[in-house]
């Protein structure tokens, strides 16, 4: 898992993290790894309690959001 910063299609600044090999045994790890937040893993273990399909449109509107306070912070 990699993480960079680029430009978006709009011009503003997008953080990004690759997520290219994430496969069930990384995320896994990820979230047995002592440096993943609290919130992320509480979260993660969250959604997966959830219908699939609502959990993806909620986690796809924080992406957005954050992308959003992102942008601002970085004017």
């Amino acid at each position: 898992m990699t993480r960079e910063l680029s430009m978006g299609t709009n011009g503003a600044p997008t953080a990004s993290t690759s997520f290219s090999a994430l496969t069930p045994d990384a995320i896994r790890a990820l979230l047995q790894d002592r440096a993943t937040s609290y919130w992320l893993a509480r979260s993660y273990a969250e959604l997966l309690a959830r219908d699939p399909v609502d959990a993806l449109n909620d986690a796809y509107f924080l992406y957005q959001a954050m992308q959003v306070r992102f942008a601002a912070l970085q004017v």
